[in-house]
């Protein structure tokens, strides 16, 4: 078959043909992204077969990277702009001469060359990958060099005539370009063949299309990477009437060189070629900003500094609220010093103030009837950080807290979306369940858990979706046990590398990189605070610098001698305590090798091999999404623990060493017995210092509250309304079990429902709680069986209407859709919080007589101290 016919052909004919071709071509970043093209468009778990076939031919298991890579960038399941920038920070430290070329991910970000310097690395990047790429490469050239004459006239006196002659051959070859998004809505038809031409750029139409984009939002995307602005002199430039038309959505291949026959994504494309017109531009008023803003996308990714100021600065004062947010989703992407974003924050307070007397709730209110995307970005941009941070408007913590929650339940009204809901209720179930014990010392290594797993929900990679549809729809994952090996913590039982491993390794991989440099929630952004605020170089030279200033050394301040001594040793320690700022507080690149940490696992080291393979035993134990990326977030920790040792030792015995035998050496017996008591206390400051710089690289105790079944219900209960008479029976082998992480709020918002609904439905009384389940002890999970048994109202006619009411919860459908009014509360809540695992039971009910039992199963994950469960087994 012809490989151009791929968007309509049988996906398995499909398959068959790339392996033929890899056969005899080999392997490509040409066959990785038709590969992806085909898996994403179809049913994945239908073609694993077939893909394995293939997959053998291109030797993936060595090379996962070119189909992966091509997987994030043309899948619409993986999410586009959100998700780049987090890569471009983590390649761009790879990068030098040939600059973003280097890089695969960062060279697909760009597709065709952006400008007449960017061929050369372009062509030594596609000629470094195969033979294929190279041909596709020169056909591109083709298409787009027109548009630089020296480049075109090059190509064309270079080339072969037989080699000219077959690619004006591949130009005129028939090709539909309509049927790469003919699946998709013309609202998001644009985006997705945007997305899916980056696998067929050998004919004319996708490679105009793409280059046409790419010039406008590549250079945005790859700043970080050194990518310069190209030159948009030849852009059509669309004016402020164009860009508030409405949308008729995106049908036809040419349709991007129209103002109104697109979807979000083009409309955001010609935004953006609208800034960059200096003589082009004109102040836009409230009703274009909220037009623009809500009919455009990515804007906090892709506008430059200097846009959004010259949008604030120009808008009136209706449009500063919107502008002013979207300026604050700027800086939060890009800086993390407050005082960068202070000024809008500042500017959106005093609006609030001035517009909706200080009420962000109803600020967001404001936006919801006319612009509910605009609304939905401001949400997204005012988490609880940012609240907090809005202090002439929001009090306390504890006010920034009931403001998130405020706003995203009206959003979730308006929207008709549980998931808003959802959100709020998490936030009140944090409050709940820290009253049962103190948060995390910040003192220590810190990593933002919650927005880690956020961030992982939201910018899933292709390597960690796969790794986990393995592990669902095979019901015994292929493994091949190896003899144990001793870990520290443990015997950990070893596993060969079986099948597809390699995919978990490679998201392992990912995610821990993550973990270390994400510049939100990682390590990087713990010690950039570290170093940017001054903490280091404060807490290391406080006291040591002004020892000599203590009246009781004023006589050694008339030692010549002496002085000079204090003096070199105290330029020395100040070059030591800069070095290790700029040096060693440091993750290893080429370009800083003193680096004490690294964000790359070795995989030949026998302790990652131990931490994958606890990995993928929990991972196949539980089958669940769900804990999957939690899993995740405990690899990553366990990862780390050896660097975290090892720098601690560093700075606490080798570091701590070297300075006091520094001090012996540079102060010798210079100022005689007041000189050797000044000197003791020297060492014992300098050994404190560098003791509290070595505490830095302990891991938190947890950024979670652990809990057991009983100690979330009792508190539930607490604080709910009831009678006298009305007490909770706690039952069952696993009522007293300790759970952490997430799962602590997740239960929480369960038996939330449950217990809630017993107290306003049922009739006064015990209310019967039971949590029976299977545990896995040597991986900290347990399967939980919950039931809430309560009496049922003796007015028949009631109970009727209520179990009634109760069975339609169960049988509705769609559990995303908000219910404003619904009897037995928070039934679609509790099932949209447990969704539909491997192996779990979804959740239901049952009657017995006159007693009403609501149940639930779930995977939970379980406290070191899972013998230290301090409840009891029954009440």
């Amino acid at each position: 078959m012809s490989l151009a016919g791929l968007a309509d052909a049988d996906p398995f004919d499909a398959l068959n043909a790339l392996r033929i071709f890899a056969e005899r071509w080999g392997a490509s970043n040409f066959l990785a992204k038709k590969v992806a093209f085909i898996m994403a468009l179809h049913s994945r778990e239908q073609l694993t077969d077939a893909f394995a076939e293939f997959a053998e031919v291109v030797q993936q298991t060595k090379y996962p990277a070119p189909y992966f890579t091509a997987m994030e960038a043309i899948d619409m399941e993986f999410p586009y702009f959100s998700g780049i920038p987090a890569r471009v920070a983590l390649f761009s430290r790879l990068v030098d001469h040939d600059g973003h070329r280097q890089v695969l991910p960062l060279h697909n970000v760009a597709a065709s060359p952006m400008a007449p310097g960017d061929v050369g690395p372009f062509l030594r990047k596609s000629y470094s990958m195969s033979f294929v790429d190279e041909i596709v490469a020169i056909a591109q050239l083709r298409y787009v060099g027109n548009r630089w004459p020296g480049i075109a006239s090059t190509l064309k006196t270079s080339l072969a005539p037989s080699i000219a002659d077959k690619l004006a051959e591949l130009e005129m070859a028939p090709f539909d370009s309509s049927r790469l998004y003919a699946s998709v809505t013309p609202e998001y038809a644009d985006l997705a063949y945007y997305r899916r031409a980056l696998a067929f750029l050998e004919y004319p139409e996708p490679c105009n299309y793409r280059q046409y984009i790419d010039l406008v939002i590549a250079p945005r995307l790859l700043a970080k990477a050194g990518v310069p602005e190209t030159d948009l002199a030849r852009h059509p430039k669309p004016g402020r009437k164009d860009l508030t038309k409405g949308l008729n959505g995106f049908r036809r291949p040419m349709d991007y060189l129209s103002w109104q026959n697109v979807g979000r994504f083009l409309r955001t494309v010609h935004f953006l070629v609208y800034l960059s017109d200096d003589g082009l531009y004109t102040p836009l008023d409230q009703h274009e900003v909220r037009h623009i803003f809500e009919h455009t996308q990515g804007l906090d990714v892709l506008l430059h500094e200097r846009e959004i100021e010259r949008l604030y600065l120009t808008a009136d004062e209706t449009s500063k609220l919107i502008v002013t947010t979207l300026a604050l989703a700027l800086y939060k992407e890009r800086s993390h010093d407050d005082d960068v974003d202070f000024k809008f924050r500042k500017s959106l307070s005093d609006a609030i103030t001035a517009r909706f007397n200080g009420d962000v709730t109803a600020f967001v209110e404001w936006l919801l009837p006319s612009s509910p995307e605009v609304a939905n970005f401001v949400l997204s941009t005012l988490d609880r950080d940012t609240l907090h941070k809005l202090y002439w408007i929001v009090k306390s913590p504890d006010e920034a807290d009931v403001t998130r929650q405020n706003i995203l339940r009206a959003v979730g009204k308006r929207r008709q979306e549980i998931a808003y809901f959802i959100e709020a209720d998490a936030i009140e179930a944090q409050r709940k369940v820290a009253k049962l014990s103190k948060y995390f010392d910040d003192s220590r290594m810190y990593v933002d858990s919650l927005a880690m797993k956020k961030w992982l929900t939201e910018n899933p990679s292709a390597y960690a979706q796969q790794f986990m549809r393995l592990v669902e729809l095979a019901p015994d994952f292929p493994t091949a046990p190896r003899p144990a090996l001793e870990a520290e913590r443990k015997a950990t039982e070893i596993f060969a590398t079986a099948k597809f491993d390699y995919i978990l390794v490679e998201a392992a991989t990912k995610t821990f990189e993550q973990f270390c440099l994400n510049e939100s929630f990682g390590i990087e952004s713990y010690l950039s605070r570290r170093i940017r605020h001054n903490t280091l170089a404060g807490m290391m030279r406080s006291e040591v610098e002004t020892l000599i200033e203590q009246p009781r050394f004023d006589v050694l301040t008339y030692d010549e001698e002496f002085i000079q001594a204090e003096r070199d040793w105290s330029a020395r320690y100040r070059l030591e305590v800069e070095r290790i700022r700029r040096d060693l507080l440091q993750f290893r690149t080429d370009g800083k090798q003193q680096g004490i940490l690294n964000a790359r696992p070795n995989m030949d080291d026998q302790g990652t091999k131990a931490n994958v393979n606890w990995l993928k035993n929990l991972v196949i134990a539980t089958r669940s999404a769900d804990l999957f990326n939690e899993l995740l977030v405990r690899f990553c920790w366990l990862q780390i623990e050896p660097q975290l040792k090892s720098a601690a030792r560093l700075f606490s015995v080798d570091m701590v060493n070297d300075v006091t035998e520094r001090i012996e050496t540079t102060f010798g017996s210079a100022g005689g017995d007041l000189g050797e008591q000044y000197k003791a206390e020297l060492k014992k400051l300098v050994h404190g210092k560098f003791a509290r710089l070595a505490s830095w690289f302990r891991q938190p105790d947890t950024a979670f509250v652990p809990a057991t079944a009983r100690d979330i219900g009792d508190l539930i209960f607490l604080e709910a309304p009831k009678t006298d008479d009305t007490h909770l029976d706690w039952t069952g082998s696993l009522v007293g079990i300790l759970m952490d992480g997430l799962s602590v709020h997740r239960i929480y918002d369960c038996l939330f429902v449950l217990i809630r609904n017993a107290l306003k439905y049922g009739q006064s009384g015990p209310i019967s709680v039971s949590v029976e389940g299977t545990t896995q002890r040597e991986n900290r999970i347990a399967l939980l069986h919950v039931e809430v048994e309560s009496r049922l109202t003796e007015d028949l006619e009631i109970r009727r209407s209520q179990l009634a009411n109760l069975e339609a919860s169960f049988r509705e459908a769609n559990t995303a859709v908000y219910m404003v009014k619904e009897d037995f509360s928070g039934i679609k809540k509790l099932r949209y919080i447990i969704g539909s695992p491997t192996g779990v039971a979804p959740p239901s009910f049952r009657v017995v007589d006159d007693r009403c039992v609501v149940y639930f199963e779930m995977m939970v994950e379980l406290a070191e101290a899972v013998e230290g469960a301090h409840a009891g087994a029954a009440g």
